[in-house]
C-alpha cells in the first residue's frame, strides 16, 4: 500500500510539473507572438523612414536648382 501511495504521489507531482511546463511553453509563446508583432512594426517604422528620406532628397533637389545640372553629389566640388 505504501509503494502505491508513493507511486500516486510521483504520478501526481509529475503532472503538476507537466502543467507548469505547458504554461511556461504558453507564455514562451506568447512572448515570440509579441516579439514578431514589434519586428514587425520595426519594418513599418523603417519602410517609412525610408519613404521620408526619398521624398526628403526629391524635396532637396527640386529646391535646389543648382543641384540637377550635377550627375551625382561629387561633382559639386569639382571645379
Amino acid at each position: 500500500m505504501n509503494s502505491v501511495n508513493e507511486s500516486l504521489i510521483l504520478a501526481d507531482e509529475s503532472l503538476i510539473l507537466a502543467d507548469e511546463s505547458l504554461i511556461l511553453a504558453d507564455e514562451s509563446l506568447i512572448l515570440t507572438d509579441e516579439s514578431l508583432i514589434l519586428a514587425d512594426e520595426s519594418l513599418i517604422l523603417a519602410d517609412e523612414s525610408l519613404i521620408l528620406a526619398d521624398e526628403s532628397l526629391i524635396l532637396f533637389y527640386f529646391f535646389s536648382p543648382c543641384l540637377r545640372d550635377f550627375s551625382s553629389p561629387k561633382n559639386l566640388f569639382s571645379s
